[in-house]
């Protein structure tokens, strides 16, 4: 193959983080792992090693930028810009719902946002409580789907079993979306609410 043609792909918005090296002209992983997002930078050597790919060979980096967990989506697109600085090589975002909907064409993709809250799509992104989510008759997977199976089930939603791969984000996905009109995102991360240390200090200001 001529050089630059893989993607590495990685997502780090929920508490397991996804990584791929892509292939680009078949649009297919050569490797894949998941591990919890503290550990992904460690873990880069093996995803290369799996795939005998070598980082020159890297065309780009794709990142998905969330909804998701605040800590975790930092370290994922600090890692990703990282790598792409390196090598000088173009990176992009990719919503992580993109992400998780490539997987299910079809269903409702819902990632937890702690406190009685999902984030999900609804004519734009944002951040509700499970019962504004219209499931009627729908299909709904990720980890907001798990976490609030009997709310969704009891309004007429489907969620897969807990082990389901539908409810993973993967990293592959990422690199198909971003090739996608309209998909492509600015590399900056979708918080949709403040973080919780800035609500605190908003809450509770210090006499």
């Amino acid at each position: 193959m001529s050089a630059r043609d893989h993607v590495l792909a990685l997502d780090t918005a929920t508490d397991v983080a996804s990584v791929a090296i892509v292939e680009t002209t078949r649009r297919e992983a050569v490797a894949e792992l998941e591990a919890r997002p503290s550990a992904l930078l460690a873990r880069l050597d093996d995803l290369f090693d799996t795939a005998r790919v070598e980082k020159t060979a890297l065309g780009g980096v794709v990142v998905g930028v969330g909804p998701g967990r605040y800590t975790s989506l930092r370290i994922g697109l600090a890692t990703a810009k990282a790598i792409a600085t390196a090598l000088k090589i173009p990176i992009t975002g990719v919503s992580t719902l993109d992400a998780l909907v490539a997987g299910a064409p079809g269903a409702v993709p819902l990632i937890d946002a702690r406190r009685g809250e999902v984030f999900m799509h609804d004519g734009e992104l944002v951040c509700v409580a499970p019962e504004r989510v219209a499931v009627d008759g729908r299909l709904c997977v990720g980890d907001g789907a798990v976490a609030y199976r009997a709310e969704l089930e009891a309004r007429g939603a489907t969620v897969p079993g807990e082990s389901d791969p539908r409810h993973r984000v993967r990293a592959a996905f990422l690199a198909q979306g971003a090739g996608r009109t309209g998909l492509a995102l600015p590399v900056e991360p979708l918080y949709l609410r403040a973080p919780d240390a800035e609500r605190t200090r908003k809450e509770f200001p210090q006499a």
